[in-house]
């Protein structure tokens, strides 16, 4: 029996939007998905946390393509793959090229791969919507 892929995506998910949706869909279609959010207490953002850590869990934990949700206590994402230890790691494209848990991942035999065609940014949808105050 081949054991299924473990695919890890791992982020805030702070304002849950379609951008998130269709990006977790598509690396569930890549084996079992684990999502991994970074604790609200560790995010640097102004107006960040827009939801608690136990809201953001909820809401990515109701979505059926989504296997399980972990909050990370830690600021760093090598915290959140070392807890998950995936076969894959997943991010949208606008990290392509710019992520630095990239050689991390590959170090320990990770799969990286970068997914996703339009942009959504939290931020910018929340101040735009009046949810978030510039600072």
């Amino acid at each position: 029996m081949t054991r299924l892929r473990i695919v890890q995506c791992h982020g805030h998910f702070d304002l849950l939007h379609p951008g998130h949706i269709k990006h977790l869909k598509e690396a569930s279609k890549l084996g079992r998905l684990s999502v991994t959010l970074t604790s609200g207490k560790y995010m640097t953002k102004f107006g960040h946390p827009i939801f608690s850590d136990d809201e953001r869990l909820e809401m990515l934990s109701s979505l059926r393509f989504v296997s399980s949700v972990i909050v990370i206590n830690s600021a760093y994402p090598y915290d959140a793959i070392d807890e998950v230890n995936p076969d894959i790691y997943v991010k949208g494209k606008e990290y392509e090229g710019k992520l630095p848990e990239q050689t991390y991942c590959e170090a320990k035999g990770i799969k990286v791969m970068f997914l996703g065609e339009k942009l959504y940014g939290s931020t910018t949808l929340a101040q735009r919507t009046g949810i978030l105050r510039t600072a």
